[in-house]
């Protein structure tokens, strides 16, 4: 299974989206200050993680279009021509990427 950029960007603005309302929610303006308490909130260092890659993913460019657009374009010239050995890489590569997502096998 293949996973674009896109749904990951999806992903990380759907998770961006809900901090914000989140924090929205919390500091309303006219809102009664509530007394303090003694709860604290801790946030695991792996949500730190998981935050700080949703930021950096939803940064990235989208630059996999504009290499698509340009083998469209070498295609309807007649100019694309992949190596055999490009090829088997893909199709190895993808048969194994394949097969790690869905797990172990069931014996």
């Amino acid at each position: 299974m293949m996973i674009s950029h896109r749904e990951v960007s999806g992903a990380a603005q759907s998770y961006l989206h809900e901090l914000r309302s989140l924090g929205e929610r919390q500091a309303r303006p006219g809102a009664q200050p509530r007394e303090a308490s003694r709860d604290d909130v801790v946030i695991s260092e792996k949500a730190q993680d998981v935050r700080a890659w949703v930021e950096r993913l939803t940064g990235l460019p989208e630059s996999r279009s504009d290499r698509l657009d340009e083998l469209a374009r070498q295609v309807q010239a007649g100019a694309y021509r992949p190596s055999a050995l490009d090829i088997a890489d893909q199709i190895l590569a993808r048969s194994l990427g394949d097969r790690l997502s869905r797990g172990p096998a069931a014996p």
